[in-house]
């Protein structure tokens, strides 16, 4: 099975660094509970490394884009859409997002015509009030 192409494969980094996505350290307590307290690591040097995924370097891109939207353009609006085996419309995040799989993947008339009306439905608020819904 061929998974480079997979969000979740992962690059080592120099230094210990918390990222959005990364619940290691809220779990590492009870993670601990399991362990004799020993620090697991192939050498000394692999102890200064943060694993960082594709999919948290997009999640973090995406928080410090919307971050520094709200703060210097916060009458902007902002939508979110997402693909993948299928599309969710989150748009400003005021609303449920609609997903959309199927047939509907395929007929362009009628994701033209959805798209129109759901730009006019889900953005309907500036980013300086939905970043935190958004992020």
């Amino acid at each position: 099975m061929d998974i480079s192409g997979s969000m979740c494969v992962t690059q080592a980094i120099q230094g210990k660094h918390k990222l959005k996505g990364d619940n290691l350290f809220a779990m590492n307590k009870d993670l601990r509970k399991f362990g004799d307290g020993s620090d697991q690591f192939f050498s000394a040097a692999d102890k200064n490394k943060t694993y960082v995924s594709r999919l948290q370097c997009v999640q973090a891109a995406i928080d410090q884009q919307i971050k520094n939207m709200a703060s210097g353009a916060p009458e902007r609006k902002v939508g979110i859409v997402t693909f993948n085996n299928e599309v969710e419309v989150i748009g400003d995040a005021q609303k449920d997002p609609q997903k959309i799989n199927g047939d509907h993947l395929m007929d362009y008339q009628w994701l033209e015509d959805n798209g129109k009306a759901q730009g006019g439905e889900r953005l309907n608020e500036k980013v300086g009030d939905s970043k935190q819904k958004l992020i």
